[in-house]
């Protein structure tokens, strides 16, 4: 029995990495400009959904602690995954909209201080402007966040 599992969960773990292939293929590099070339004699796609890294740094931070609400700026940066919608703009790939799952860490510059992880998920639009919410694990709370962020598509 343990044999069929493991046989399973191999099987099932080789047909996610496979079709996973296309969507993160150069995460690290470049868009690629050939995006919306036609392949093979197929019609060339008119929208593309990509894997890609983001780095983001909030510009307003709401703080939703009770009994009021606190604005903060510039109050974290960080890192994540963005699910970006890609569409051809002047011959090029361009990030019309995307979907992010981000790790914000707070900005303490001057300070020795521990560290205040955050988790947020943010919608980007225009491959700048980011808006989104998150929970703060230091501070226990959620918060509504603006801010702007980078996206490594050239």
């Amino acid at each position: 029995m343990k044999k069929i599992f493991l046989s399973f969960i191999l099987l099932a773990a080789f047909a996610l990495c496979t079709t996973a292939q296309d969507k993160f293929k150069d995460f690290f590099g470049p868009v690629d400009n050939e995006l919306f070339a036609a392949k093979d004699g197929q019609r060339a796609p008119s929208s593309v959904w990509l894997f890609r890294p983001v780095v983001t740094l909030t510009a307003m931070q709401f703080n939703l602690q009770k009994p009021e609400v606190t604005v903060s700026s510039l109050s974290s940066l960080g890192t994540g995954l963005s699910y970006s919608h890609f569409v051809e703009r002047n011959g090029e790939p361009y990030c019309n909209y995307a979907f992010n799952l981000l790790a914000l860490f707070g900005t303490e510059i001057a300070d020795v201080s521990p560290v205040n992880l955050s988790l947020a998920a943010t919608v980007s639009a225009y491959q700048y402007i980011n808006v989104g919410a998150g929970f703060s694990f230091a501070d226990k709370h959620f918060f509504i966040l603006t801010g702007v962020q980078f996206n490594f598509n050239k």
